[in-house]
Order: structure tokens, then C-alpha cells, then sequence
């Protein structure tokens, strides 16, 4: 009883938070059967502006990475790692006008959903292998940044609600999955709108 005393705001919380998700997977489904197809459910039919798709994807680059894993690693090298900051909002800035422009433009034009798809067309002769080359990388680079992610998920649910570590783990894994398999990229875009909004809440209240 003394557990749940001093846990239950944290628990409504979460679960306050796990009805918004399943709530944007339901609108995500809804209107991934509206666009159609795959490009309704992996790019939502390319009809998100790029003001949301922008805050989707600053929730995605500063999640626990950044404020777990950074802040630990700040922490512990002193005001030195603070020179990495200046090279992500640089490098982010590049990405965003001179690249993802015209990777927008081209994707459309050939249709391409994914990374490999864009690169198989851009260089169709030897699309097969690029294909390839190109999936291997992406899997292996989201396979190290999942694990980041999840651990540092993992580490806040044990150390906030007393969740074993591997429960905490399973646990949001199984959320993520769930709400993303039901309601595609515009059921993503909607939770990192609201995770956006929430992290930069919570930088602000760390100055507090």
C-alpha cells in the first residue's frame, strides 16, 4: 500500500500518457486508410507539413539520448562535451536545408518510401546491391540507437517507479510497437508533437 502511495501520481501519469498514444494510433489508422497503401502508413501519404514533421523530429534526435545519455556523459566530462552541441545544431541545420529539401523532391518524383528505395532509384544500375548496402546500414544504426533508447527508458521506469529494469524494458518496447504498427508514421508524428512539447517543458523546468 505504502508502494502504491508513493507511486500513483507517476502511474496516472503514465497512464494518462499510454491513452494519448493509443488515441494517435487510432487516428494515425484512420487516416492511413484514407491515404492508402504504404505511402499511407510509412510517409502518411507525404501530407504532413514541415513544421510537425520538424518537432517529430527533434523529439526523435533529443529523446533519452540527450537527456539521459548526454547529460550523463556532460556530467561526467565536464563543461568539454558541451562542444558537441554547436557541431549537432550545425550538422541539423545542414541536413534540413541542403539536404532534405531536394531528398524530398527526388523521393517524391521516384515514389520512394525508404532510404534503400531512393537510393535503388537514384542509382538504378546497380540497384540491387545499393539496396542492400543501404538497408544493412540502416538496420545496424537503428539497432544502436534503439538500444540507447529503450535502455535509457528502461533506467527512468526503475528508477522513478520502482519497475524492474527488464519489466521497464518489455514494458515500452511492447507501447512503441503496439502504437506504431497500428497507427504508422502519422501516429508517430502526433506522439513526438506531444513528446516535443514535453521535453522542452521539462529543460526549461530544469533551470528552475
Amino acid at each position: 500500500m505504502s508502494w502504491w502511495s508513493d507511486h500513483w501520481l507517476l502511474w496516472l501519469l503514465v497512464a494518462c500518457y499510454t491513452l494519448i498514444l493509443f488515441h494517435h494510433a487510432r487516428l494515425g489508422r484512420a487516416s492511413t486508410g484514407k491515404h492508402g497503401g504504404l505511402a499511407g502508413f510509412y510517409v502518411g501519404g507525404r501530407s504532413l507539413g514541415g513544421l510537425v514533421v520538424g518537432v517529430s523530429f527533434f523529439a526523435t534526435f533529443a529523446s533519452t539520448n540527450t537527456y539521459v545519455g548526454n547529460a550523463g556523459k556532460a556530467y561526467e566530462y565536464g563543461v568539454a562535451w558541451l562542444v558537441t552541441l554547436p557541431f549537432m545544431v550545425l550538422f541539423t541545420l545542414l541536413s534540413w536545408t541542403l539536404v532534405a529539401p531536394r531528398m524530398r523532391q527526388f523521393a517524391s518524383h521516384w515514389d520512394a518510401l525508404t532510404l534503400p528505395d531512393f537510393l535503388a532509384a537514384r542509382f538504378s544500375d546497380r540497384a540491387k546491391a545499393v539496396r542492400l548496402g543501404t538497408a544493412t546500414v540502416v538496420v545496424f544504426s537503428s539497432i544502436l540507437y534503439l538500444i540507447a533508447i529503450f535502455k535509457g527508458a528502461g533506467n527512468l521506469f526503475e528508477q522513478f517507479l520502482d519497475v524492474p529494469y527488464w519489466a521497464a524494458v518489455v514494458i515500452t518496447l511492447g507501447f512503441v510497437v503496439a502504437y506504431t504498427s497500428i497507427g504508422g508514421f502519422i501516429s508517430v508524428v502526433r506522439t513526438d508533437v506531444v513528446q516535443g512539447g514535453l521535453m522542452l517543458i521539462g529543460a526549461l523546468m530544469i533551470f528552475y
